[in-house]
């Protein structure tokens, strides 16, 4: 049962969410087994292009997409996402944890409530 979950909303076009990806590599391979667990969320409409910075990116957690226009989309919508890189983390019940959290204090949050 993961203790944390990063939901992680970025695009393949997103020039700073694809820059981010090696530190969240480095902090998912430190802490998954400490049960942390990241779901990348893409907005981009193009699956090809999704997959493509997707393989490039050896992203190694679950990472989905909704290929669809972005003003259709449900994720965008219900999770109120007006900008990316954007972000949520969650503790095991689902609750908010922190919101939009850049890479320094994610990792203090990390190493407070998964080092215990």
């Amino acid at each position: 049962m993961p203790k944390a979950i990063l939901l992680d909303f970025w695009a393949s076009y997103c020039i700073p969410c694809r820059e981010q990806m090696p530190d969240l590599k480095a902090l998912y391979n430190k802490y998954k087994s400490k049960g942390f667990e990241i779901v990348s969320v893409s907005i981009d409409e193009d699956q090809w292009k999704w997959k493509k910075a997707s393989a490039q990116d050896s992203i190694p957690w679950y990472n989905i997409a909704e290929c669809v226009d972005q003003s259709d989309s449900k994720n965008i919508r219900n999770f109120v996402i007006k900008s990316i890189p954007a972000n949520y983390v969650l503790n095991n019940k689902g609750e908010l944890m922190g919101r939009n959290m850049n890479l320094d204090s994610l990792k203090d949050m990390l190493k407070d409530k998964l080092n215990k």
